[in-house]
């Protein structure tokens, strides 16, 4: 492993480049020149390779920025470099099926959303394994993140008063939320938990500027809905709600 990595980082002669690439398996290549460039982060040329690597999939198509992403910059300790970042991302983060989130994991996404506060735009954590203490951390390392318009949680198992409270932190953090879908999320919830839906509503009354709403597939029913009027009156700037595939009847929607 340690010849491979030295030789990965071979200088640019062609010579030297055959049999660099001889040696290390394509795949393993890509690893290795990541952790090299976290050794020479100021070097433009070893910078330019990570970013390729974490922001080009393979068909060179540009992509979010990602956990491996973040935990690159997290290890240089470098904020201009965060910012670069997101910047070519477009101020997009996702992360996507994690089901093994550790507490540093937490730490980094919150530092890196902290470092890069005024690029990132949109944040997705979709299909990922969370806990209340997690989501605390992320809440924790932010200040308000003004540019933030888009937060998607969709298919995270949020039914515990504890991530909920959670949540409602980090929304806090979001002043300018637009876009929230928190899909596939509540499907342990029985509609008869009043509490439960009244703590969900009270969660949504943080984002006064949401316009779109997407809570679909979560097993609402009638006390869900009472909730969920119950905080409308602060939704003055929502023109989307998707309520699909719950349990809505004609009554509730009176």
């Amino acid at each position: 492993f340690l010849a491979a990595y030295y030789a990965s980082r071979l200088s640019s002669d062609e010579q030297l480049k055959a049999i660099r690439d001889h040696i290390i398996q394509p795949s393993m290549h890509v690893v290795l020149k990541f952790f090299s460039g976290i050794t020479k982060l100021q070097n433009t040329d070893h910078w330019t390779a990570i970013m390729d690597n974490v922001l080009f999939d393979e068909d060179g198509e540009k992509t979010p920025v990602n956990l491996r992403a973040l935990h690159c910059v997290f290890e240089a300790q470098n904020d201009q470099r965060c910012r670069e970042l997101f910047s070519k991302a477009d101020g997009q983060l996702k992360i996507t099926n994690e089901t093994l989130f550790s507490s540093l994991d937490y730490y980094v996404i919150g530092y890196c959303m902290e470092s890069a506060s005024d690029t990132v735009r949109s944040i997705e954590i979709v299909g990922c394994q969370l806990t209340a203490e997690g989501l605390d951390i992320i809440a924790q390392k932010l200040t308000p993140m003004k540019n933030v318009k888009i937060l998607n949680m969709s298919i995270c198992d949020l039914h515990q008063k504890e991530k909920l409270l959670a949540l409602k932190n980090l929304l806090h953090k979001l002043p300018n939320l637009e876009s929230l879908y928190l899909e596939y999320c509540f499907r342990d919830s029985e509609d008869s938990a009043w509490g439960y839906w009244m703590l969900l509503g009270e969660l949504l009354k943080q984002t006064s500027h949401l316009q779109f709403l997407s809570l679909n597939n979560n097993r609402i029913g009638s006390e869900g809905m009472k909730a969920l009027c119950a905080a409308s009156s602060n939704f003055s700037s929502l023109t989307n709600l998707n309520l699909s595939c719950n349990r809505i009847g004609a009554e509730d929607m009176k």
